[in-house]
């Protein structure tokens, strides 16, 4: 049996993730897969040319399919996903006859790429999903992707089994990336719960990257949970990155249990899940995407809560500790974990899947018909969430793959060591299509109720313009979801241009009532005018709502600059400090604790002493950065400048 050949166009991931995944991928599918790994910067400027003596793209056509003529298929690494609409309609162009075999680790986040690959795919290319939930995310998004969805989970393997002492140890562990999504901070107040509740002797052990990579500090998430983690003396060790098998296997065995929570995206499996259930040790994990169908008997999980418009999913604490409390007192057996791991962990039977998929896919395939790259369809789909999405309704299929070109160019410089500086179209549009689908995203992969996110009103004609952020904006007067709508605005504020937003909210407003991220933007409107007695007002109106809470960041933000640019700093002063006295260590309190520097800084002398503390915790949440190198120098000379002037008096 002649093995199948796929190429891997690949870059060093900075993800261990993706790292970890490209290794297992080509060790677990040899020897009847033959997953060839190609350096992908270098294989782009064989395909492409230089940066900068690019080729025509017919001839970037003709240098793909001599590139891909000995491979079956061509499957895009996570480095290559940005870039795969480009090279799908340079084989489309070129005729050639390998086929994709797209692997779709985190369909949540790949709206751009979903929108792009639509008219790109042909008879014989695949997605894998490595769930069933993943399959329903992009039939979600685009019901056009149906039939070429294939469910294949990850090729995976057991982690070694690890000798330990007969008696489990009080330990819990946590292996995960440290992103705010993960709800590390709501795992160590959890174990707070825990311990007044008598669990004093459990301990809580987090293992994942605490540096972004680029330095040896720890980046800003990582020192929030530090900082929270010293003032509730919690029982809790954040103990860094885990990279080998071995080093994993002797972190999970002998655990009580892991915690798997998430509330990102990115999510679609749970590889750690499958590596804890391994080992025989139950899992809490978030009932969240492919989560119920790893964890299945080997564990339990936590319902997600919606916040509502505006605000991110979440769990209590009270509800990690029931959790953890349950499965100390009543765990399954190891037993029952190992053979709920087991439906995962059979590299022979994944192999042989991916064999006959691959096999099927090939049946299918016939040499597709040469397709010009820029078909004049609309570039949202008639069906599924993208079909709702605000930004892409004043956009051509045509005009979304102008844009991708610009960003692939981009993406080639930036690992051409190029410094490339602000935002593409196309980079603009990845943010905005990313924001406009998150939320209602977030309620299917929850399992919560996500019609109000996905309510449309009738489009309103208009023409406002037609650079890339007048059309944008006209996109709010189009039939779309609000979420997708308020985006848009999102983003125009965000570049100064007033009579842009105040087109977009009047627009808005003739369907909508006002919302909080309206209201929001109203403020910003108003303060971008001059008129900050009125954005005070606005702004201090919206802090006394729901929004008064752990995730006012934002709003307390827009508030302390309103208060500075009108000249009456002290203003913003009570807000900060009453909302930074309850959430001293939250992911967004570093900035907040900033903003409290510089107004109490600009408030006087007399407030000295607060600006000096107040950048003293913001430094010890947000590391050093040349804000806070340029903040902390001018505080100093002030200081100075006033205590040499105390002493003459």
């Amino acid at each position: 049996m002649q093995p199948l050949r796929i190429l891997r166009p690949c870059r060093s991931a900075e993800m261990i993730s993706a790292r970890v995944f490209d290794e297992l991928f080509a060790r677990n599918l040899a020897p009847d897969l033959l997953v060839e790994p190609i350096p992908l910067p270098s294989w782009c400027d064989e395909i492409f040319g230089s940066t900068a003596c690019p080729v025509p793209l017919a001839q970037a056509a003709e240098n793909f399919a001599h590139l891909t003529a000995k491979f079956d298929f061509f499957c895009p690494s996570y480095e290559c996903i940005a870039l795969t609409p480009l090279l799908l309609a340079l084989r489309n162009l070129a005729r050639a006859k390998v086929r994709l075999m797209f692997y779709a680790h985190a369909p949540g986040v790949y709206t751009l790429e979903w929108s792009l690959l639509r008219p790109l795919l042909k008879s014989g290319d695949i997605i894998i999903a490595g769930s069933s939930s993943a399959k329903a995310v992009i039939e979600f998004l685009c019901p056009d992707f149906a039939p070429f969805i294939r469910v294949v989970s990850p090729p995976m393997h057991l982690l070694p089994k690890i000798k330990t002492a007969a008696q489990r140890t009080d330990r819990i562990v946590s292996l995960t990336r440290i992103t705010p999504e993960k709800l590390l901070h709501r795992q160590i107040e959890a174990m707070d719960v825990l311990r007044r509740r008598g669990y004093s002797q459990v301990k809580l052990q987090i293992a994942g990257p605490l540096t972004d990579g680029q330095s040896t500090e720890l980046h800003p998430y990582a020192r929030s949970l530090a900082a929270k983690i010293k003032r509730m003396q919690a029982c809790v060790e954040l103990v860094g990155p885990i990279y080998s098998d071995r080093h994993k296997a002797r972190f999970i065995s002998g655990a009580r249990l892991m915690l798997n929570l998430s509330v990102t995206l990115e999510e679609s499996f749970g590889k750690s899940i499958i590596e804890s259930l391994g080992l025989g040790v139950p899992v809490l994990a978030t009932r969240w995407n492919g989560f119920p169908e790893t964890v299945g008997a080997g564990g339990e999980l936590v319902s997600v809560s919606d916040l509502g418009p505006g605000l991110p999913m979440d769990v209590t604490p009270e509800q990690i500790a029931d959790g953890m409390e349950k499965l100390l007192n009543s765990p399954p057996t190891p037993d029952i974990c190992r053979e709920q791991a087991d439906q995962f962990c059979n590299p022979a039977a994944v192999k042989q899947k991916y064999r006959l998929t691959l096999e099927e896919a090939m049946d299918l395939t016939s040499c597709p018909d040469s397709v010009d790259p820029f078909p004049s369809l609309r570039a949202a789909p008639t069906a599924g969430l993208l079909s709702l999405a605000a930004p892409l309704q004043p956009f051509s299929w045509g005009e979304l793959f102008n844009f991708h070109l610009e960003e692939c160019d981009r993406i080639r410089r930036r690992w051409a060591g190029e410094t490339v500086l602000g935002k593409s179209d196309s980079e603009w549009l990845r943010e905005l299509l990313f924001v406009s689908t998150r939320k209602p995203l977030e309620c299917f992969l929850g399992g919560l109720d996500y019609s109000a996110y996905i309510t449309t009103t009738e489009p309103i004609p208009t023409k406002i313009g037609t650079d890339f952020l007048s059309r944008i904006v006209t996109g709010v007067a189009a039939k779309a979801t609000l979420s997708s709508q308020l985006a848009c605005l999102l983003v125009v504020s965000k570049t100064g241009q007033t009579k842009l937003l105040q087109e977009g909210l009047e627009l808005l407003k003739q369907s909508n009532s006002v919302t909080p991220t309206i209201q929001y933007l109203t403020t910003e409107l108003e303060r971008q005018r001059g008129n900050f007695a009125t954005a005070f007002q606005l702004c201090t109106t919206a802090l006394d709502t729901n929004f008064w809470g752990e995730w006012a960041a934002y709003h307390l933000r827009q508030l302390a600059r309103i208060c500075r640019e009108w000249n009456k700093p002290e203003l913003a002063l009570p807000w900060l400090r009453q909302w930074l006295e309850q959430f001293p260590d939250s992911p967004d309190s570093g900035s907040v604790w900033l903003d409290r520097c510089i107004n109490a800084f600009s408030t006087g002398k007399d407030f000295l002493i607060e600006a000096e503390a107040a950048l003293a915790q913001a430094k010890n949440l947000l590391g050093n950065s040349p804000t806070l190198e340029k903040v902390e120098k001018t505080l100093k000379t002030t200081t100075s400048l006033h205590l040499i002037l105390s002493c003459n008096e």
